[in-house]
Formats: structure tokens, C-alpha cells, sequence
């Protein structure tokens, strides 16, 4: 069989008898077909190096990540911890029963799984230290994790510290512009 009739899904005999291929035609074409197919396969590999996507796009890929899904996860912890003075004296962030700390711990398992997504390529591009940044993170929010589910309010205060700042270390060697924490 040759590649045109497997592309066509027909038999060499059809093609041999088809009134607008002729048998000399058919014959060129079979001869350039690895040429052909060498450079369409060359063209898709370049793409692929080129990872499909601008640093322009990877950019805003990692602000609407960030802004729709990432921050809210370390908001459910960092809302969820810590105290506020007021004039009244010191109020406490902490959960005040046991469905509030599963849900400070499901937003620490969630951080992670949403770290383990920011270190793809799709956002990482491959680099080392942002995905070192992004492990520290983890460890944080496994951490996290456990402090919440041990309903300790302490080691939950202190390990939302430590997320915060491997966030500020991250936004300080990326410089994202317009954030809050870069300054």
C-alpha cells in the first residue's frame, strides 16, 4: 500500500485505475511523501519547543490563576488564624468548632495540589527555582494541614507566616507587576 491510499482509505488497485491519478503522479508523490512528512513533523516539534505559548501568555496564564484560584486557597487559611485587636481587646480568627478546621484544612490540601499544579510547565516553564519556591510552599501547606486538623492555633498562626512569606520570596524574584506583595 502506498501512503496516499492509506490516507485515502482505498486500495492501490483504485488509485491505479482512478482517471485523475496517473500511475507516473503516483509514483512523485510517494517519493516525496518522507520529505512531506519530515517537514510537517519538524514544524510540530518546533511548536512544541516552543511550548505553545507566549511568556506573555504564561504571564496572564499565572495572574488568573493566582487571582481566581490560588489566592482564595491561602486566604482560607490566612483568614482563619491569628487575632485582631480591637478596643474591645483581642479577637480570635481561629475556627470555634470542628467543620471550621476541616475547612482550613481542606483549603491547606487544596493549596498544595494548587502548588503542585503551578509547578507544570504550563506555568514554571521549566524554571528550577520557581518550582524549588513552589515546594517550599508545599511543605508549608502540609503543614498547615496538620495544624489545623490538630486544632492548633499556634503552629496554624506561625505556618500561615511561613506561606506568607515564601509567597512575598516568589512575587520578590518574579517581580509581578502590580501586586501588593512585590512591593
Amino acid at each position: 500500500m502506498t501512503w496516499l491510499s492509506l490516507l485515502l482509505f482505498i486500495d492501490d488497485d483504485m488509485l491505479s485505475r482512478s482517471p485523475w491519478i496517473r500511475p507516473e503522479v503516483m509514483e512523485k508523490m510517494n517519493m516525496k511523501f518522507p520529505i512531506i512528512l519530515a517537514s510537517i513533523s519538524a514544524a510540530f516539534m518546533l511548536a512544541a519547543c516552543g511550548g505553545g505559548q507566549s511568556e506573555e501568555a504564561r504571564q496572564e496564564a499565572i495572574k488568573s490563576f493566582m487571582a481566581d484560584v490560588y489566592d482564595p486557597a491561602a486566604d482560607g487559611i490566612w483568614t482563619n488564624s491569628g487575632w485582631v485587636l480591637t478596643m474591645e481587646g483581642e479577637e480570635s480568627l481561629f475556627p470555634t468548632n470542628d467543620a471550621e478546621w476541616q475547612e482550613v484544612a481542606d483549603h491547606a490540601d487544596n493549596l498544595v495540589n494548587l502548588t503542585r499544579e503551578l509547578q507544570d510547565d504550563k506555568y514554571a516553564a521549566g524554571d528550577q527555582e520557581w518550582k524549588a519556591i513552589a515546594d517550599g510552599v508545599i511543605v508549608f501547606a502540609e503543614e498547615a494541614k496538620q495544624a489545623a486538623l490538630n486544632k492548633d492555633e499556634q503552629e496554624l498562626f506561625d505556618v500561615g507566616g511561613d506561606i506568607y512569606r515564601a509567597c512575598v520570596a516568589c512575587h520578590q524574584r518574579y517581580s509581578v507587576p502590580n501586586s501588593t506583595m512585590a512591593n
